[in-house]
């Protein structure tokens, strides 16, 4: 938590210091004008933009932030700006984006696409959500293995803390978790307490498969693997519930697992997938 606040106060700093008669002119801007350039920008961009601008007048940078940023914030994922800004975040950067677009009551998916530098603490803002739905915490994007060398800094002392807040809220909505490969080895006592309680959460939200209406998971089966971390039963892109053994018309598998990224897709979005890569 402090290390986001030192973070997000050196970013400011950084700002101010950088170019004093540039920062100036941006602050005295009309709210109107800097919505006009960030309406150009990547969602991730435009909050990021509007964290930069946040003063010690906190009425008037929230009356900026809402304006810039606006308040249709289901989805953040970092894979839609540049790579290699992405992997420059810091968890300051993170934390303030999240305040910005008021993760907490409105985020449903968030995806840490390409942030290779930050350790967690700057998801403290999501901390007892009941909004999310969707974490992914793999740091790469779709069809990307997330077994990253060297590791990532991401850390299971900032990140459980923060999602055991969020699946002991009594109106949880969390269906999906992507966890780090690096954290995928017996023994981490922590990190296996989570999954289970994870685990427990799903089985008593009593969810069915889509097709054929058997409970799921499986008798003696569990919905995320404990040895990997990913969840099985879920489609990654529309979070739809299958079972293993259902099939569709064509006798493919409604779910199939991804041995390279390590997430399962149903049928429909491989379908729409391919209908994307077409079109390029």
């Amino acid at each position: 938590m402090a290390s986001a606040a030192n973070d997000s106060s050196k970013r400011r700093r950084l700002l101010n210091d950088a170019s004093p008669d540039a920062s100036s002119c941006l602050f005295d801007l009309p709210s109107g004008v800097l919505t006009h350039v960030a309406n150009y920008l990547a969602p991730p961009s435009r909050a990021l933009f509007a964290a930069s601008l946040t003063t010690e007048n906190a009425a008037a940078s929230d009356e900026r932030n809402t304006a810039i940023v606006g308040n249709e914030w289901t989805t953040l994922d970092f894979g839609d700006i540049e790579e290699d800004l992405a992997a420059r975040l810091s968890d300051g950067d993170i934390s303030a984006v999240l305040q910005c677009v008021d993760a907490v009551n409105r985020l449903k998916t968030l995806k840490l696409t390409n942030c290779m530098h930050i350790k967690g603490a700057g998801l403290e803002p999501l901390r007892g959500s009941i909004k999310i739905e969707q974490i992914d915490l793999s740091l790469v994007g779709k069809h990307k293995s997330p077994n990253i060398r060297p590791e990532p800094s991401i850390s299971r002392e900032f990140v459980l803390p923060i999602l055991d807040s969020i699946i002991e809220a009594e109106d949880c909505s969390l269906r999906h978790v992507q966890f780090p490969s690096a954290w995928s080895a017996w023994g981490m006592e922590d990190y296996e307490q989570i999954l289970r309680r994870y685990n427990e959460m799903l089985v008593n939200h009593g969810i069915s498969c889509l097709k054929c209406n058997v409970n799921l998971p499986p008798e003696d089966e569990s919905w995320g693997c404990i040895r990997y971390g990913s969840q099985k039963y879920t489609c990654y892109e529309c979070l739809k519930h299958y079972c293993e053994v259902c099939t569709d018309d064509d006798d493919g598998y409604m779910l199939s697992y991804c041995r390279l990224c390590e997430r399962r897709l149903c049928v429909d979005c491989q379908k729409k997938q391919m209908v994307q890569w077409l079109r390029r």
